[in-house]
C-alpha cells in the first residue's frame, strides 16, 4: 500500500517522510526529488505493477557493491565474487504474486 501510494502521490509520500522526520531532515528539496523520481523509475516495474523486484536490478546493484570492495562475509573478509542476487529476494509475497 505504501509504495503504491507514493508512486502515485510523490509530492505527498515526501511530506509524510519530512513531517516524520523533522529532527534528522534539513534537505527537504532533495527529499521532494528524490521521491519524485523514485516514483518515476523505481516503485513501479516495467510491466506497471507497484513494488516488484528484479533480477537484473538487483544483480546490478550487487555487482557495484563488490567492485567497489563493500561487501565481506562473516568473518570481515572481502568476498572473492560478487553474490547472486537473486537468492535474496522475492515477489511471492506481492498481493499480485503469480
Amino acid at each position: 500500500m505504501g509504495y503504491r501510494y507514493a508512486a502515485e502521490h510523490p509530492s505527498q509520500a515526501a511530506d509524510l517522510l519530512i513531517s516524520a522526520n523533522k529532527s534528522v531532515l534539513t534537505n527537504t528539496k532533495l527529499v521532494q526529488e528524490s521521491e519524485a523520481l523514485l516514483a518515476k523509475d523505481y516503485y513501479k516495474g516495467t510491466d506497471g505493477s507497484i513494488g516488484t523486484q528484479s533480477a537484473e536490478r538487483w544483480q546490478a546493484f550487487a555487482d557495484f557493491e563488490y567492485k567497489a570492495g563493500l561487501l565481506v562475509d562473516a568473518n570481515g573478509k572481502k568476498l572473492t565474487s560478487a553474490p547472486k542476487a537473486s537468492t535474496y529476494f522475492t515477489n511471492a509475497y506481492l498481493p499480485d504474486a503469480k
